[in-house]
């Protein structure tokens, strides 16, 4: 804000320059044939565009310095403020791109501190008492697992004797396509329990049931039911 009120000032003091210019020059009035201040002003601008008023200012210009020296001061305020005003575009576009890096450098970290966030969640399901649902069978009325959207890791805990590795698939529906996550491990033991952590990031997924498919090899899948919330 401090820059603009300085530029601000800047353009008004050098508006103010150019109108005691041309006040100083009505003030004195013509001497002699001079031109009078607005004709000298209007040629320094380009903008006489009758052929006969441009050849007579030329041939007195030719022979007036003090028309020459208030052209020349007109010249040197138009190039002061012209200079100006590109310094306070260069300014305003750099203060712009500044701007604009900040944004977006806060933007990308929050992103990726949110995503470590939601992928630094873990959902703990045991599966010690769940009877698994076969490829071929018909899908029984059990109760879903719930487990939040904001997982990114599944650790299950499976029965003992189930230690091995295995690969890992969430499904829409039993044995129908393909699954729309996947994973493989191997179990571990914690503190005497099998323990399979799945990298399995719910956070994509529209909230509803699905189900996790487990298999070891090429044995048929073992399904068990998830509420996505």
């Amino acid at each position: 804000m401090a820059t603009l009120r300085q530029d601000g000032e800047a353009e008004r003091e050098l508006m103010q320059a150019e109108r005691a210019v041309l006040e100083e020059q009505a003030k004195r009035g013509p001497v002699g044939d001079c031109p009078s201040a607005a004709v000298l002003q209007r040629f320094a601008a380009g903008r006489e565009d009758r052929e006969e008023i441009h050849e007579e200012i030329l041939a007195h210009l030719a022979a007036c310095s003090r028309c020459v020296q208030f052209m020349a001061e007109l010249r040197r305020q138009k190039v002061t403020r012209s200079g100006a005003r590109r310094a306070y575009t260069v300014r305003s576009a750099l203060a712009l791109a500044a701007g604009i890096i900040v944004a977006v450098s806060i933007w990308v970290w929050s992103r990726k501190h949110h995503e470590f966030q939601v992928s630094n969640q873990v959902a703990t399901i045991d599966l010690r008492q769940m009877s698994p649902t076969r490829g071929g069978s018909p899908n029984p009325p059990v109760t879903a697992v719930k487990v939040p959207r904001q997982a990114g890791q599944l650790r299950l805990i499976l029965p003992v004797g189930s230690e091995g590795t295995y690969e890992a698939g969430l499904f829409r529906r039993v044995a129908q396509g393909a699954p729309l996550l996947r994973d493989s491990g191997h179990t571990n033991l914690e503190d005497h329990d099998v323990v399979l952590v799945l990298k399995l990031r719910l956070a994509g997924l529209d909230p509803g049931r699905y189900w996790l498919g487990l298999r070891q090899g090429n044995s048929d899948w073992a399904f068990f039911p998830l509420s996505v919330d």
